[in-house]
């Protein structure tokens, strides 16, 4: 899903590409729905106001979005290709064997990566508060979790249910990242510090036939 890693190349999707057009409304709408946090709640925000903001017509709003979580949905997806994009990058320049290990601290840089760029909005997500941007944040994630593990090669081996131990992790990965950021943690630590807990993580008794380091 993320790096088919062949020879020493990576090997990507190639998405039909849009007009521009449709994209620079596209990004405009995403970005007001950004800019739109920082005066109320999401659950509180409208598509009207969305538009109004954004100088969209409803109409144009509706022919691309179901709602305004259609439109949370491609931004967590954007940002999904910026954590893909780094990551690659990553394995090709320092992960060539597609060690699993590596895989996955390549991994936590790529998340830090997206957080350091898309800043604005994940200030808005806090674990703690259980609202719908966590809510959906943390479905999105969970829903794209096997695909992104076995696109990073062979799957560390679980001692426990799969399923569960992804919920698992995802919550609880996931939940430690944004809190840290919620916090205002240093970014450079925060990527450190959440590597050793990877670590911890991986060379813990929830893992077997995994490589001890």
């Amino acid at each position: 899903m993320i790096c088919n890693m062949k020879n020493g190349k990576t090997a990507e999707k190639t998405e039909k590409k849009e007009d521009k057009r449709v994209i620079k409304t596209k990004r405009n709408l995403k970005e007001t729905l950004i800019r739109l946090l920082d005066e109320k709640p999401f659950e509180k925000l409208t598509v009207t106001e969305i538009c109004k903001e954004a100088q969209t017509s409803r109409i144009t709003f509706y022919t691309y979005y179901g709602d305004k979580y259609d439109l949370l949905q491609e931004l967590y997806s954007d940002m999904n290709e910026v954590e893909k994009e780094v990551f690659c990058d990553l394995q090709k320049k320092n992960n060539p064997k597609n060690d699993t290990v590596r895989s996955y601290m390549n991994l936590v840089t790529s998340i830090i990566e997206k957080y350091r760029r898309y800043g604005s909005f994940f200030q808005h997500i806090n674990p703690m508060s259980r609202d719908d941007l966590w809510t959906t944040y943390g479905s999105f994630i969970l829903n794209n979790f096997p695909e992104i593990e076995t696109g990073m090669g062979r799957r560390i081996n679980p001692a426990y249910s799969e399923k569960q131990l992804d919920v698992f992790l995802v919550t609880g990965f996931w939940g430690y990242l944004l809190t840290g950021i919620h916090d205002g943690r240093n970014l450079d630590e925060l990527e450190k510090e959440t590597q050793n807990v990877m670590k911890d993580l991986i060379n813990s008794n929830l893992f077997v036939g995994t490589k001890r380091f």
